[in-house]
């Protein structure tokens, strides 16, 4: 039988070993997954130009104070100008 945890643990598993502090919530909400698509699809295809978005994503996980998004978001931002 496979909980809830071992389900979490195996999908926020990354490939050097480390995991996210936080639980997957698609497990619990499937239906996030294609909401988060349409965001994502709504900003990309929105006024607001990339450097902003990236811009706000830095923010926003300085804010959570995630080092491992931080990384990705500043990668973003750069690539964005």
């Amino acid at each position: 039988m496979t909980t809830t945890e071992d389900t979490t643990t195996a999908t926020t598993a990354r490939q050097d070993g480390t995991r996210s502090r936080l639980p997957d919530p698609t497990g619990l909400f499937p239906e996030l997954t294609a909401l988060a698509a349409a965001v994502q699809n709504a900003f990309r295809n929105g006024p607001v130009p990339p450097a902003t978005l990236a811009l706000m994503r830095l923010r926003t996980v300085q804010v959570i104070g995630s080092t491992y998004h931080g990384v990705a978001a500043t990668h973003a931002l750069r690539k964005a100008g």
